[in-house]
């Protein structure tokens, strides 16, 4: 099959599109292969809307999902004072094709997403984390700014972050904040039936600024364990973000997530 006759499934979700609180979007392409999915919380009355930089756009995450023949590439980008930065760059990156084989070309990618970004305020910065995956060998890597998070969720692998979480934020129209040295650049292996997952910290700290009464890992591998592939996972791992865990407080930051099933 030539390289023009690769099926290409793009999911591009940007949190101003989605501003009611206790509803989500939920995409899956690839033959349910891949999923993702986004929402802006279940609680409007979350100190995270001290940070918002517009009140009308209370999301101000996105998430990107492409699958192109073996490949998949994820992204979650999570925004701070303002949702132009996240937007603006998973956009600019949506239109990667094909998708990179290697860090050096998404590397390239996320470069150049500063010659196609709108206007985003100086105070406007987001997290970036894509992740590639490979099915040919199951490898992948991964290029990391911020508190975002990669895990691989499996039977035999304890789902750990594999990505170092820094406060490194990036802004396409400030491309010295995209330089490769402030990133963190991670290659994996997937077994079969392994998930590959990335999401912001409204995962991990659903319960605002309180990460052990949040999302843990365990949760992640209970989930894992009672679900049959990405799009079930992605479900109950954000209604579970969104309701709070063991009694505590939910939803209380956006969300955005994408899994696929190596």
């Amino acid at each position: 099959m030539g390289a023009s006759e690769i099926r290409r499934e793009t999911s591009l979700l940007l949190g101003r599109d989605y501003p009611v609180f206790g509803s989500y979007e939920l995409r899956v392409q690839a033959d349910q292969r891949s999923a993702c999915a986004i929402t802006v919380g279940s609680d409007p009355d979350t100190p995270a809307r001290l940070t918002k930089g517009d009140p009308t756009v209370p999301n101000e995450d996105a998430v990107l999902l492409i699958d192109e023949g073996p490949r998949t590439l994820l992204a979650v980008a999570d925004s701070h004072y303002g949702h132009e930065a996240s937007h603006e760059l998973l956009a600019a990156l949506s239109t990667i094709n094909p998708i990179p084989t290697n860090p050096l070309e998404l590397f390239e990618a996320i470069l150049a997403t500063s010659d196609l970004a709108g206007f985003v305020p100086p105070a406007c910065e987001t997290t970036l984390l894509a992740a590639v995956v490979a099915r040919d060998d199951n490898t992948g890597f991964a290029v990391s700014y911020g508190d975002s998070t990669l895990l691989i969720v499996g039977s035999e692998t304890e789902p750990m972050p594999l990505n170092r979480l820094d406060q490194n934020y990036v802004t396409p129209t400030a491309r010295e904040s995209l330089a490769p040295s402030l990133a963190h650049e991670v290659h994996f292996r997937a077994g079969p039936g392994d998930l590959v997952v990335v999401f912001t910290d409204g995962i991990d700290h659903c319960h605002r600024g309180n990460p052990d009464t949040s999302v843990r890992a365990h949760h992640h591998a209970e989930i894992q364990a009672r679900t049959r592939g990405a799009a079930q996972y992605v479900r109950e791992l954000l209604e579970l973000a969104m309701a709070g865990v063991d009694g505590n407080p939910g939803g209380q930051d956006n969300i955005a997530v994408a899994a696929t099933t190596a």
